[in-house]
């Protein structure tokens, strides 16, 4: 949902991930998404499809658009995700999620 782009409401678009955590994501987007905007994420790992939820909490512009992503830790697929990421030691935290 956004409500400052209703234009975006039920958009697709294809990321790049940068950087993930158990609760969030930095990712570069093609098109600005502003920050509280919820979002259904569908990230794709060694072939393993993970469906989750998230709000935007920054966006910023520097020669790429970039976005921090905090996970819903109660979406249906989160329980799934924190466990691949304890399996394979990616990652914990938000730290993904935060503005620096």
């Amino acid at each position: 949902r956004c409500d400052a782009e209703p234009l975006l409401a039920n958009a697709r678009c294809a990321v790049r991930t940068i950087d993930v955590s158990e609760l969030g994501l930095k990712a570069s987007v093609y098109v600005p998404l502003p920050p509280h905007t919820r979002i259904a994420l569908r990230l794709t790992i060694d072939g393993e499809a993970f469906d989750l939820q998230g709000e935007v909490r920054w966006s910023r512009e520097a020669g790429e658009i970039l976005i921090g992503v905090r996970i819903d830790d109660t979406a249906p697929g989160y329980a799934r995700w924190r466990e691949m990421l304890s399996a394979t030691n990616t990652g914990s935290g938000d730290s993904a999620a935060q503005d620096s």
